[in-house]
């Protein structure tokens, strides 16, 4: 997926993550107390009402978003001084390992480009693919047959529903970044009740047409 600013500014984006371990008056050795980096940023920064690990700030020409994922941040800015800014405040308060120019995080790729952001996640499909057995599948250049139509109630051999689900649930992680397997994803989702042959077929299209067009 190509990330692009609409605005179309000149500034390189900077995106820089971290690991917070532990707050720096703790004891050492503490388990890191999740409330407190969030406690800090909503002092100074606007939290997001619809997704609640978010915050941002805005002042003049600074801009800097804060994404918070259990122990970990990711800090975006449109300036770098802007990010290091932030850095530089957080590591006063937490003890703190620097993890440098975001390139992975929740096995989604980042790629950092000079006019958009690239994000992938290869990797992951490729583990789904020799997961499900189909590593050296031949690819296809569409998710889902044409005007396919398929039925729950079905004389079909059965199809191991654990494995089904599973392969599905794998699968749907895949939609973050993926607008283009959305519909075909719904659809086989609506059998993991029941799946059988002809299901498993249309799963199997779908993981072919993922290895054709990863990255």
């Amino acid at each position: 997926m190509r990330v692009s600013d609409p605005r179309r500014r000149k500034e390189s984006v900077a995106f820089w993550a971290a690991g917070l371990w532990a707050p720096k008056h703790a004891t050492i050795g503490a388990a890191p107390s999740p409330a407190s980096p969030t406690k800090n940023l909503t002092r100074c920064f606007t939290w997001c009402a619809i997704e609640h690990a978010l915050y941002t700030r805005q002042r003049g020409k600074e801009e800097v978003i804060v994404d918070v994922y259990v122990d970990d941040l990711i800090a975006i800015g449109m300036r770098a001084e802007d990010v290091d800014s932030f850095k530089r405040k957080m590591a006063v308060h937490f003890r703190m390992s620097d993890l440098g120019v975001l390139s992975y995080y929740l096995g989604i790729e980042v790629r950092l480009g000079k006019e958009a952001l690239m994000l992938g996640q290869s990797a992951y499909a490729s583990k789904r693919l020799e997961w499900s057995g189909m590593a050296e599948c031949k690819p296809c250049v569409t998710p889902m047959e044409e005007r396919l139509k398929l039925m729950k109630a079905s004389i079909v051999s059965k199809l191991d529903v654990t494995l089904y689900r599973s392969i599905i649930g794998g699968l749907r992680y895949l939609v973050h970044i993926r607008p283009d397997i959305v519909f075909a994803m719904g659809y086989v989702s609506n059998f993991m009740e029941d799946p059988r042959e002809h299901h498993w077929v249309a799963v199997k299209r779908l993981l072919r047409y993922g290895k054709g067009t990863d990255g």
